[in-house]
């Protein structure tokens, strides 16, 4: 999904296993970039940090 206010676009994914990942670009950045930049940070993180790990994670 993507939102667009003034000159930025807000493009969210959230995967089925509840992983979500926001990239806030200006309206110039391609959208195919960035969900490509979203699926390979939420890759990358899921690799690193099990489901187990950032499931049960509470706020600083």
């Amino acid at each position: 999904t993507s939102v667009e206010e003034q000159n930025y676009v807000c493009h969210c994914q959230c995967r089925l296993d509840n992983l979500e990942c926001v990239v806030v670009a200006d309206k110039e950045y391609p959208s195919r970039v960035a969900f490509g930049l979203i699926a390979q940070i939420m890759d990358d993180f899921s690799k690193q940090y099990p489901k187990s790990v950032w499931v049960s994670a509470k706020p600083a």
